[in-house]
């Protein structure tokens, strides 16, 4: 999908991904992120999208559902963060393990090709710890100037490296 010059509401357009050798098919939705035109002139391609989706079929419909209606920004800022939380449960017991695909398509002479990147975590905001923490690591003993790109000063073999974290996972297909 390539909308590059095309305003979608969030959450709006919807897919599904299948990982090659898996059985799970993934129901995503397209977002808006604000890094995009940053990371389209920066890697010199035509289309990144981002998508994304809970695992809960009945919350993605319901949060799609307030967005088209625009009864988000009343969810956003009229509801008390108390009710919130009464209405949103977190079971720190049970498992949230988050999966991050990467699906590029490009072309080998004519021949278009597709490869994923995936990595499987125990949870989303672990992992969100766990790379700010390698990347600190990284910044300290690698000579880097100014603001950049993770992907300009290391890989994500020496990020898994020094995360060293059995409940992280990366394959390639």
């Amino acid at each position: 999908f390539d909308n590059k010059n095309i305003d979608l509401s969030g959450f709006s357009l919807k897919r599904e991904i299948r990982i090659p050798r898996s059985d799970i098919n993934y129901k995503v939705r397209l977002i808006s992120h604000s890094e995009k035109h940053l990371l389209l002139e920066k890697l010199h391609i035509k289309n990144l999208n981002y998508w994304t989706a809970w695992n809960s079929s009945f919350f993605n419909i319901l949060v799609s559902f307030i967005r088209s209606t625009g009864l988000i920004n009343f969810v956003t800022k009229k509801i008390k963060k108390e009710a919130m939380k009464k209405m949103i449960k977190h079971d720190e017991n049970k498992s949230e393990e988050t999966v991050l695909i990467a699906d590029v398509k490009g072309y080998k002479g004519k021949l278009e090709q597709s490869k994923y990147l995936v990595i499987k975590s125990f949870s989303d905001y672990g992992t969100t710890a766990k790379i700010t923490a390698a990347l600190a690591e990284i910044i300290l003993h690698k000579k880097t100037e100014g603001v950049c790109f993770p992907f300009e000063i290391t890989t994500i073999d020496e990020m898994l490296d020094i995360m060293n974290d059995k409940r992280i996972k990366y394959h390639e297909y």
